[in-house]
């Protein structure tokens, strides 16, 4: 008998794909760090009962769904900002590592509280239960229930809600 890849056994049990796993499932991963909700069974099993695993199956899946949200979808603006004033504050920790120049202290601690307002902002931002009833609202209907919508269709829908 053949054995089955790993990539096969993956696709067959868990959601790998934004365009058929259901936004439920992949909140549900996000917000409890239990990656096992994108496990297919699991989509009807209340959340208490889902199980955590010590396989990093449930791992692999959520970064193959967050790689193709990258591609399709693409980074919001907010944390690109914060990705970059990240680096900036790295290369200027680094500089001061270097030159001991400690002009660079206040521009570290400028920078870090340029960070934390940004991820302050954007955790604030952040609000699944109200960003669902809001393209639920603005679907015309298209977007009804969080077990069968996928990632891809809230996803396209609320860009499309906040750019206009």
């Amino acid at each position: 008998m053949k054995k089955k890849s790993s990539n096969t056994f993956l696709t067959e049990k868990y959601y790998t794909s934004i365009f058929q796993c259901p936004i439920y499932s992949w909140e549900a991963a996000k917000e409890t760090g239990n990656f096992e909700f994108l496990r297919k069974k699991n989509l009807f099993i209340p959340r208490s009962k889902v199980q955590e695993s010590k396989s990093n199956n449930g791992q692999k899946a959520f970064l193959m769904l967050l790689n193709e949200i990258f591609e399709e979808i693409g980074i919001h603006n907010e944390i690109k900002e914060t990705i970059e004033l990240k680096e900036e504050l790295l290369n200027t920790n680094l500089e001061f590592a270097i030159t001991g120049d400690r002009f660079l202290l206040n521009q570290i601690k400028i920078l870090k509280a340029q960070i934390d307002k940004k991820e302050g902002s954007l955790n604030h931002k952040v609000n699944f239960s109200k960003d669902f009833a809001e393209v639920s609202k603005n679907s015309n209907g298209v977007i009804t229930d969080p077990k069968t919508t996928t990632i891809y269709q809230f996803l396209t829908i609320r860009e499309t809600l906040i750019n206009g």
